[in-house]
């Protein structure tokens, strides 16, 4: 198996602000809203480097939906914690055969469910109860037709994704995992309580770091 980093994901409690704010840090501006019906979930993107982009996600106050929201949106940690700023919810990997990676990748990844947005189509792992593997530890799987996703039709930001920081007390098991999908970007595991981090710099230098808890 082979695969690559399609995208990351920052939750925000509003859009906008979060919006805002994050285009005066880095200088770039952000995508139009975006909006998922079957999850009732908004958001904004911006490219990074090769085909990688950015999602800043949130809920969709004007939307409804009949099962929980994906990235754990519903859950009321992740509401609580978003009030306060934004975090990092789940990082997405691309991969060739969604199938064969969900049943050789060595971890649970949920139900594979298909989505559409305009002319993007793609299959996605989403567990029923809207949570993520290990806390957003492990990555969300997707696999996009035609290898076609978001990034292609955003200009390049000159914003990157420096590396991905795991931390976890099996450091050996999440190695493990990450070896077998065999990621083609910078992710570090360290040793310790169950937390993760994006490293981000933009061209002009700005350095913004995410992670799902404080550190």
């Amino acid at each position: 198996m082979v695969s690559f980093i399609d995208h990351i994901v920052v939750g925000a409690f509003e859009l906008e602000k979060a919006k805002v704010s994050l285009e005066k840090k880095f200088g770039v501006p952000f995508s139009e809203v975006g909006r998922h019906d079957l999850m009732a979930t908004k958001n904004r993107l911006l490219r990074m480097q090769g085909n990688s982009y950015l999602e800043l996600i949130s809920v969709d106050s004007l939307a409804t939906t009949n099962r929980p929201r994906w990235f754990s949106l519903d859950s009321n940690e992740t509401k609580k914690a978003l009030t306060k700023e934004p975090k990092a919810l789940a990082w997405v990997v691309s991969v060739e055969n969604i199938l064969h990676t969900k049943n050789n990748c060595g971890f649970e990844t949920g139900r594979i469910i298909k989505m559409k947005r305009g002319k993007f189509e793609w299959k996605l792992t989403v567990p029923d109860d809207g949570s993520l593997p290990e806390g957003g530890i492990l990555p969300v799987l997707i696999e996009w037709s035609d290898e076609l996703n978001p990034s292609h039709a955003l200009v390049k930001s000159g914003v990157f994704l420096e590396k991905i920081l795991i931390k976890h007390p099996d450091k050996e098991r999440i190695d493990g995992i990450l070896r077998r999908l065999n990621i083609q970007a910078e992710i570090t595991v360290e040793i310790g309580p169950k937390n993760f981090c994006f490293h981000l710099r933009s061209e002009k230098g700005r350095r913004v770091i995410w992670c799902k808890d404080g550190i």
